[in-house]
């Protein structure tokens, strides 16, 4: 009970333990030449000096120096000024300077701080020389190609000196051996561990050309038909559960995680067309929209036209639905053919059909609105509606429709008449409703 009052409250039990010794910040490591070239990507691997401001204390010509965690605020103070250095707080905590009891009692009952103190008393805490030896071990099972032993190694340096540039290698390291081993469900939850807790890592760039490429293989997969079914239980290429699913979560992620990438706008045509082969027509059009607002210098712009404009008339569910995707594929349809003439002149008669259809709907919208009035004989409402149609879609067959409608119209009263006329009359004026 003792030791577990010193883990969960030391400050209020009074402990004053090796388990509450600060910790300095591991900043940099250079990864080794052979496991960058192992891995095939030096260009990501490369890491780069952090400039001077944020090196530790002591490489500025200050000692850090442990002080007891315990100990008032005033006592660690004199305790550094003593030491001539500076005192630092326990690792992965905030000094405490200035809080009373209960305010620390209730910091140190935070669930990360008492397990962060429950594996220091166990012996599995921060411990920088054997994170580097790990690593080390990691980096020699990597180039001897036993990817998943050092995927071991590499997960245990990370998990005995966190919050580091070492374990940010570490991770790094832990997804490119998955990867290398085929392990590529553990991979892409390993590379987005990664830029989960470090969002603008060094190795941004090789997690996207990474997470792209696995991406690309299970989309492979499915459209030859071989990732067939919720579960999978044979392939260990493949996630158990939902292929699509994991597929789209990656491409969705690529542009978040690294919008000025030059594989962002792949990443999100790709999106679109797994979306599109799906049959999910609105979440198409919505992705092929933002490829071309959001990359407008893309090689992808003709294509995102052509496809948006199709997955937005299949989108489209009839006259009595909304008309905004019939809109929007009309604006595509006139911005391919004058924007994208030379590279979609193979398409130009397809998308010149493609426009005709367009309005020909239209048309058939407002027409089929009028005669909605025209059947209740609310004529004056359906002749609007004719009219508009004659002025605004005059080269569909439904001008002429219209047209005729209207001369049948001209002489027929606006509105049909009321038959209860004489019940009104006869209701008191006081008692009619304004």
């Amino acid at each position: 009970m003792a030791a577990l009052a010193c883990v969960l409250l030391p400050h209020a039990t009074g402990c004053t333990t090796a388990w509450h010794k600060p910790q300095e910040q591991y900043y940099f490591r250079q990864p080794t030449d052979a496991a960058r070239a192992a891995a095939g990507n030096s260009q990501g691997a490369e890491p780069n000096a952090p400039p001077n401001d944020t090196q530790p204390a002591a490489s500025r010509g200050q000692q850090a120096t442990p002080v007891a965690f315990d100990a008032p605020a005033q006592q660690q103070a004199a305790q550094a000024e003593a030491a001539g250095g500076v005192a630092l707080p326990p690792y992965g905590e905030e000094p405490d300077e200035g809080q009373g009891w209960l305010e620390r009692s209730a910091k140190n009952l935070a669930p990360k701080r008492v397990w962060n103190r429950f594996l220091t008393a166990i012996g599995q805490g921060p411990d920088e020389p054997l994170a580097h030896r790990l690593f080390a071990e990691g980096d020699e099972r990597f180039r001897q190609r036993e990817y998943l032993q050092a995927a071991k190694r590499y997960k245990a340096a990370a998990r005995r000196w966190p919050d580091s540039t070492l374990e940010e290698d570490a991770l790094f390291m832990l997804a490119e051996s998955y990867f290398f081993a085929d392990r590529y469900a553990k991979a892409s939850d390993a590379y987005a561990n990664l830029l989960r807790k470090y969002e603008n890592s060094r190795h941004i760039d090789a997690v996207t050309r990474r997470q792209f490429a696995i991406g690309r293989y299970w989309d492979s997969l499915m459209q030859a038909g071989k990732a067939k079914g919720p579960f999978n239980l044979t392939d260990h290429t493949r996630p158990f559960f939902d292929t699509w699913g994991n597929t789209h979560a990656i491409y969705e992620s690529i542009p978040i995680n690294d919008p000025t990438s030059p594989l962002a706008d792949d990443a999100t045509l790709a999106l679109a067309n797994l979306n599109y082969l799906k049959g999910r027509y609105e979440d198409a059009a919505y992705n092929y929209d933002l490829l071309r607002k959001n990359y407008s210098q893309s090689e992808h712009q003709p294509i995102a036209h052509l496809l948006g404009l199709n997955a937005n008339l299949l989108a489209y569910q009839g006259p009595q639905y909304d008309a905004a995707p019939l809109e929007r594929a009309e604006e595509l349809a006139n911005q391919a053919l004058s924007q994208f003439a030379l590279p979609l002149a193979h398409e130009r008669e397809r998308l010149l059909a493609a426009r005709a259809a367009i309005r020909e709907e239209r048309a058939r919208r407002d027409f089929e609105a009028g005669e909605y009035y025209y059947r209740l004989r609310y004529y004056r409402a359906a002749r609007e509606y004719y009219q508009h149609v004659i002025r605004e879609f005059g080269d569909t067959t439904f001008a002429a429709r219209a047209q005729a409608r209207m001369q049948e119209t001209a002489n027929l009263p606006p509105v049909p008449p009321d038959r209860l006329k004489w019940l009104y009359d006869w209701i008191p004026t006081s008692k009619r409703r304004s």
